[in-house]
């Protein structure tokens, strides 16, 4: 894909996140809130798909090389007001699907696409999908490592917007908790930012009924802030390290023929969908099955030497190139792409689920060892806390399968306290409240 137009596409997300709120108000006069709701857990969000919802023409464009955010991004395109109940609901569930099976989304393109993607599920008065994208948005708010403080503060907003809608008030009140904590702790924040962000939480309170916070945060804004002292954000740790992605002739040109076989199953889809009659893809189909084996093959091969060879960043590299490819790969085993591809993958997709178990915590380690390697303490705990925080978001994305919850959510808390501890924490501070499947993480201000 040509470079502009990709870094339209990418614009465009980051314009959806900060107009995507008017939505969400519109959507909520649709839900009574008298409506009986029962407690919002966390749960996998791939479990969510159903891969009979999904369209493999649209589906299999990211099979054959187009960016999983674009493909979402065009499944909400195709899927507009003249459309059928159907084709809208197949649209969303496959904008879904492709926005949750990818690990390297950037964190502001998936929270812009999964708002979207609520407010269209609110529209459809599907209140259980739309609060669970906004839930998977609160996650990203609270452990993203990459969103600006006024995205995290308005994304927090929007969550709450449509929390309230689907009747999970005691959550939109938690939503709202962090955007006034992000508002006030943050050090880089503009007064006119932070002005506009306390108008917009006073809001919100004044419509979940809470009165006296909704006055507090009026007040706020009404007055002026001096800026917050305090270690200004530096950049992260781990973007410094070295993880060289590997390559060679044999994935590249293994690479090339999968997305040819699959563009040309997309393309014979797509002129059935217009002459109305059903193409027969199953030999396209069993030639792309034999091109995505091959590829594991040779990718297999050039992980498994590089991960076992000398050096440490070319090793890290590898290995998160083997995440990314395993995604792929059980993906395709759960049919992931809404159709049966490679019949023997889905025999064993406990098994290949497996691997990505062990292809997780090898990367966590190798990162550690990289981290533990630095000379200077502080860059030593910042890079331990910035991992940590990647891993837990990728948990609780679904990415990261049978996720240690617990175990890093206690190494995450001492990661921060040892921050604390030492001044170089910034003004907000990550914890995490309850246990199990009540357990949510929070950006709280560091005082």
């Amino acid at each position: 894909m040509p470079r502009g137009r990709f870094i339209l596409f990418v614009l465009i997300g980051v314009i959806l996140l900060a107009a995507i709120g008017a939505l969400a108000l519109a959507a909520s006069s649709l839900v009574t809130p008298s409506a009986i709701t029962p407690p919002l857990l966390w749960s996998d969000p791939l479990a969510a798909i159903d891969p009979a919802d999904i369209a493999p023409d649209i589906a299999l464009r990211s099979l054959a090389g187009e960016p999983e955010d674009v493909t979402a991004e065009q499944s909400l395109r195709v899927e507009g007001a003249e459309q059928s109940l159907s084709i809208r609901e197949q649209m969303q569930a496959t904008a879904y699907a492709n926005i949750v099976h990818s690990p390297d989304m950037d964190d502001t393109r998936r929270a812009g696409l999964l708002l979207l993607l609520a407010d269209r599920y609110m529209l459809a008065k599907n209140r259980e999908r739309a609060a669970l994208c906004a839930y998977q948005v609160y996650d990203i708010t609270a452990l993203s490592l990459t969103l600006n403080d006024f995205t995290r503060a308005e994304a927090s907003l929007h969550v709450a917007i449509i929390w309230q809608a689907t009747g999970h008030e005691e959550l939109a009140r938690l939503a709202l908790e962090q955007a006034a904590n992000v508002t006030s702790g943050s050090l880089v924040l503009q007064s006119a930012q932070r002005r506009s962000l306390w108008e917009q939480i006073a809001r919100r309170y004044r419509a979940l009924g809470d009165t006296e916070l909704a006055e507090q945060m009026q007040t706020r804004a009404e007055k002026a802030e001096p800026p917050r002292a305090g270690p200004r954000p530096v950049g992260l740790v781990v973007a410094t390290l070295p993880a060289p992605e590997p390559n060679s002739s044999e994935v590249n040109q293994a690479i090339f023929e999968r997305q040819k076989r699959a563009l040309v199953i997309v393309e014979s889809l797509s002129r059935g969908l217009q002459s109305g009659v059903a193409p027969d893809i199953g030999p396209e189909t069993a030639d792309l099955a034999e091109y995505l084996r091959r590829e594991d093959v040779v990718r297999k091969a050039l992980y498994d030497r590089v991960i076992a060879g000398p050096e440490l960043g070319p090793r890290v590299g590898a290995a998160r190139a083997r995440i990314q490819w395993l995604t792929l790969k059980l993906r395709v085993a759960q049919k992931g792409y809404g159709l049966s591809i490679v019949p023997e993958w889905e025999e064993v997709a406990a098994a290949i689920r497996a691997e990505l178990v062990l292809a997780y915590a090898d990367y966590l380690a190798l990162r550690l060892d990289q981290i533990t390697a630095l000379p200077n303490a502080e860059d030593l705990n910042r890079g331990r806390l910035e991992i940590l925080r990647e891993m837990v978001l990728h948990g609780r994305l679904g990415l990261y399968p049978d996720f240690p919850m617990e175990l890093r959510a206690a190494e995450l808390d001492e990661a921060v306290e040892e921050l604390r501890l030492h001044g170089r924490l910034g003004g907000l501070a990550l914890r995490s409240r309850g246990e199990a499947g009540e357990r949510i993480f929070i950006l709280e201000e560091n005082r």
